[in-house]
This record gives structure tokens, C-alpha cells and sequence, in this order.
């Protein structure tokens, strides 16, 4: 379709003579957005550091694992629940990318509402991994109510985290270990929910987020301003890729209760490849950094 902005102007012509006003419609407010957009990237390049790369690296693992499994899929056409993993992983690069793209554009607040989701793309991917009944549950629905039935009954948050402690536990975590992971997704997964579900505060800082060029300043928002909490989210991104990539990996190319690997992986691909190395660089770059603060 053709550009309908000459629509537009006609229709803002016509209103604005009905009122007997001139027009004041800004025809050329999408060079506005996009300027905003361009000033919140570059504050956010030099201050973002090393998490935004991390992330590319993480996007990029991501990316290669899910053609791995696409690839694997069409050899083993006979356990349609295979497909599950394919989907989430697909889904959570999606996301993943979607985080970069809002955060270099200033846009904070939606980008933790997308990381709450890719968290959950993650945990839900694991527990479906470690137990094929429940991935085969996850597989069946046809319609949205039948998917969310499923998810009630299997997936709640404290199902979840049930699930991912006792598969902790199996793959040799300690007990301290697996304490201080659930505390910590717990207290991120309490974080990004605020930008889920409004509240006045939130969506105050979402309106005039502080600044992350100027930390004593607030700043408006509502066309992207690149924000202090960016870094919070950037952090958690990558650390969450690097948790499914040590973790997801094992379930899925590893064996797992005595029983064989879902998948393979053929040490001749270069996806194959990406896929392995490229996991053990993310969690020597997001162990590093840890603690790092750019501010």
C-alpha cells in the first residue's frame, strides 16, 4: 500500500476548518521519533557496556541453537514434542532481540515487560526439557483456552520454581547455589512485573525516567529517553541467557536421569559450533562482568 499520509493531512485540513483553526498537526512527526531514537542510542552505546555486547553474543548463540534444532527436527520427525524447545528457544532470541532494539531506543519500561517474558520463555523451556509428559501437555493445545487450562494447572510461578529447583538439584547445584538463584529471579522477576502491571510510580518514571546521561535529573519519556534502569535490564538479559545456556544445554544435549540426549550435536556444523563455543564464551563474559557498574 501506498503512503496514506496525504489522507491523513486532508483529513486534519478538513477538522481544523470545521473548528476554524489552522491546522496543527505536525506532518513530519515521525522525523521527531526517530530523532529521539538516535540521541537515546548514542547515550546508551557509550553507557551500556559490556552488557550490550554480551547480548548480541547471547542473540547470536540463541539464533544458531534454534536452526541447530530446526535442523535435528526434520532427522527425527517421530516426537512432534521436540518441536517444543524449537519454539521457545525461536520465541526468547525474539525477545531478546526486541530488548536490544527498545533499550537503544530509549524505550526502558517495555523492554523489562519483554524481559519478564524471555525470563519465563527460559523457565518454562527447562522444565519442559527435564520431563516429556509435560512437554508433550505443552504441545497438545489447539485453542488458547485449552493452552491456558494447561498453564494453570502445570505452569504456575510456584510449579515452575518447583520444577527448576529439583532439576538444580539433580544436575549437581548445591544447595546454597540453588538458594541464591531462586532469590535472585525471584527479586528481577519482581522488578520487571512493575512494568507489567501499572502503578502510578512506575508509570511516572516510565513518563520521566532518570536520565542516564544526567543521573541527578529526570527527563521525559513518552518518545524514548535513555534511562538509569537500562543498565538493570541489560544485566538481567544477558544473565539470563547465560542461565539457560549452562542449563537449558545440558537438558538438551546431555543425558539427563539416565535417559539419552533429545538431541545431538554434529561437531562439523558451524551452527553446531557457535553453539558450543559460543556458550562457554557468554558464561566466561556475564561471570566477569558480574558485578560490573558502568555508572
Amino acid at each position: 500500500m501506498d503512503s496514506i499520509k496525504p489522507e491523513i493531512d486532508k483529513l486534519w485540513d478538513l477538522y481544523a476548518e470545521k473548528a476554524r483553526i489552522k491546522s496543527p498537526h505536525d506532518n513530519e512527526f515521525n522525523k521527531t521519533i526517530t530523532e529521539f531514537e538516535k540521541k537515546a542510542e548514542k547515550t546508551v552505546v557509550k553507557k551500556l557496556n559490556p552488557w550490550l555486547q554480551i547480548l548480541e553474543e547471547g542473540v547470536q548463540w540463541l539464533a544458531n541453537l534454534n536452526a541447530t534444532l530446526d535442523i535435528a527436527l526434520k532427522e527425527n520427525k517421530d516426537d512432534k514434542s521436540l518441536r517444543v524447545p524449537w519454539a521457545l528457544v525461536g520465541a526468547a532470541c525474539t525477545q531478546s532481540v526486541a530488548i536490544r532494539r527498545l533499550v537503544l531506543s530509549g524505550l526502558d519500561s517495555p523492554a523489562r515487560s519483554i524481559l519478564r517474558s524471555l525470563d519465563e520463555h527460559f523457565m518454562v523451556c527447562i522444565v519442559t526439557l527435564a520431563e516429556r509428559e509435560l512437554r508433550n501437555g505443552f504441545f497438545k493445545p489447539d485453542s488458547p483456552e485449552e493452552a491456558r487450562v494447561f498453564w494453570h494447572k502445570e505452569l504456575t510461578s510456584k510449579k515452575i520454581e518447583s520444577r527448576i529447583i529439583e532439576i538444580e538439584k539433580t544436575i549437581g547445584f548445591d544447595e546454597e547455589t540453588i538458594e541464591e538463584f531462586n532469590e535472585f529471579r525471584k527479586q528481577e522477576k519482581a522488578i520487571n512485573s512493575l512494568a507489567v502491571h501499572p502503578s502510578y510510580a512506575t508509570s511516572a518514571l516510565t513518563a520521566m525516567p532518570i536520565c542516564l546521561d544526567e543521573l541527578d535529573y529526570n527527563k521525559p519519556g513518552i518518545l524514548g529517553c535513555a534511562s538509569e534502569l537500562s543498565i538493570r535490564t541489560m544485566d538481567y538479559a544477558c544473565k539470563s541467557i547465560w542461565y539457560f545456556s549452562m542449563v537449558g544445554f545440558l537438558l538438551l544435549f546431555e543425558p539427563y536421569l539416565n535417559k539419552p540426549p533429545l538431541f545431538r550435536l554434529n561437531p562439523k556444523d558451524e551452527m553446531s559450533q557457535v553453539v558450543v563455543i559460543g556458550r562457554e564464551i557468554i558464561s566466561k563474559l556475564v561471570i566477569k562482568y558480574w558485578e560490573y557498574d558502568s555508572i
